[in-house]
């Protein structure tokens, strides 16, 4: 009200009086001084100096109103003030339409870093729920496959109990499990430490933004100062030092910024190094359960090669017993019949032996007999060679010649008698005729063991004691017998 009273009494004093009065000294300015009192100030053409060594509270949504308020009743009173104060009011139109303009960019910078830091917020929840859903994934992946690790370990030492060849692999695979803890705290603290590489490059990167938004500010501020400074007034420094608390402000926001952006940088470089630790993870699952899906496989062909082997070996030996059974029972059978052989080789033993017993008995009973043959044809036959002798002698040495050949003539004459007869006597035979016939039945007699012993194939034969036609006819035709000399 005070400031409207004033620019009425200006508005009606003459302009002579306002060239002959001397200034009047401003008044000082109060404690609380805020932009608006400095904006009614302005307009009762008192300059007041700028408090240079504190800070304005100065809120950006009072300013641009006051401002906008202050403007509407200067363009009816533009024309009915003098030329000095019309002066002074262009320039403070100007510089009010500059403050204006910088506090429009100002207001766009604050809603762009608002947004921004909004932006950073919002990737920095995204990105911190990401990367503990990430990691809530990796742990409970990893658990899973700690858990299909150890059942599977279960299952192999159960049936690494039953295969012996499968016993060495069972410490390399407590091992791996091993190792795959150790890479389990190993990733978590990895991604521990990404996390916090993370929120340091997103405040690093705010940072940077904050020092690019302060040097583009403070850019613009020189430029505005270099314009300004040489044609403004007081109330033109009044406003600027308006302009520079809001920069001081915006810088602060600014310093924010760039806080926030280095976050976003941190939690960014956590965000990928987490990435990159999760496909290291599945790369290594993918690894591990490759190697469980051959492992399964040569288990699998061992255990059927074992089963196949135990089914051959099951089959030998089945094959076995019956084959030792076939020959226990062959034995058992040759061995009877070797029994049974071996009796009846013994009974027919025993039964050649008392053959071959009756045989010696038979043989020293013909060999006795034929002893005593040979000694009476012997002695049959000296008997005949002295009678011989005897009927030689005593046919005298002049008639010996026709007395032989009257005993030939004789003994054929005898001879075809007994052929005519049909019948042979020992008689009517002549000494001659009886020796050749004792000759022949002594050959016969003596040729008849050499036959039998030679391979004539058939029993032992025994002379025949009579004489018939086949012996005479022998001993007429045959002309190797040897004749009584």
């Amino acid at each position: 009200m005070a400031g409207k009273k004033k620019k009425a009494a200006a508005k009606d004093a003459p302009a002579g009086d306002d060239e002959k009065k001397a200034p009047a000294m401003p008044p000082p300015p109060p404690e609380d001084t805020t932009a608006a009192s400095f904006v009614a100030l302005a307009d009762t053409g008192v300059s007041v100096p700028f408090p240079r060594s504190r800070s304005l509270s100065l809120d950006s949504s009072v300013a641009p109103c006051r401002i906008r308020r202050a403007d509407a009743p200067d363009a009816h009173l533009s024309s009915s003030r003098p030329p000095t104060i019309r002066a002074q009011f262009t320039t403070t139109q100007y510089l009010r339409e500059q403050l204006a303009d910088a506090s429009e960019r100002l207001d766009l910078a604050t809603k762009e870093a608002t947004r921004r830091e909004e932006a950073h917020a919002a990737e920095r929840a995204a990105a911190a729920e990401k990367t503990e859903a990430d990691a809530r994934a990796a742990e409970a992946d990893a658990k899973t496959a700690a858990d299909a690790l150890r059942a599977t370990i279960e299952e192999m030492k159960r049936e690494l109990d039953e295969v012996k060849e499968f016993r060495g692999g069972k410490q390399a695979m407590i091992d791996e499990i091993a190792g795959a803890k150790a890479d389990l705290a190993r990733a978590r603290e990895e991604a521990a430490r990404a996390a916090n590489e993370t929120r340091l490059a997103n405040a690093l990167e705010k940072s940077e933004l904050a020092k690019e938004y302060e040097h583009k500010f403070d850019e613009l501020k020189r430029q505005t100062s270099e314009d300004l400074e040489t044609r403004l007034d007081d109330n033109s420094k009044r406003i600027l030092a308006q302009n520079r608390k809001l920069a001081d402000e915006l810088r602060l926001h600014m310093r924010a910024s760039a806080e926030l952006e280095r976050e976003k940088k941190v939690l960014f470089n956590e965000n990928r190094k987490l990435r990159r630790e999760v496909e290291l993870r599945r790369e290594m699952e993918e690894v591990y359960a490759k190697r469980f899906v051959s492992q399964k496989k040569e288990h699998d062909v061992a255990k059927d090669r074992v089963k196949a082997l135990e089914h051959a070996v099951k089959r030998v030996t089945s094959d076995f017993d019956d084959e030792r059974e076939r020959i226990a029972t062959e034995a058992w059978g040759d061995r009877s019949a070797a029994a049974e052989d071996a009796n009846e080789l013994r009974r027919l033993l025993h039964f050649k032996s008392k053959e071959l017993s009756v045989i010696k008995k038979l043989a020293k009973e013909a060999v006795k007999q034929r002893g005593d043959m040979e000694r009476f044809m012997i002695d049959s036959l000296e008997i005949v060679k002295k009678e011989i002798a005897s009927e030689r002698t005593r046919g005298g040495g002049g008639g010996g010649g026709g007395g032989a050949r009257a005993t030939s003539t004789s003994t054929s004459t005898s001879s075809t008698a007994a052929l005519s007869d049909g019948s042979v006597d020992i008689k009517d035979m002549s000494w001659a005729d009886r020796e050749r016939v004792l000759r022949t039945l002594f050959a016969k007699m003596t040729a008849a063991p050499r036959r039998s012993h030679g391979g004539g194939g058939g029993g032992e034969k025994k002379p025949p004691l009579d004489v018939g036609e086949e012996a005479l006819d022998g001993l007429r035709s045959d002309p190797s017998q040897p004749s009584i000399a």
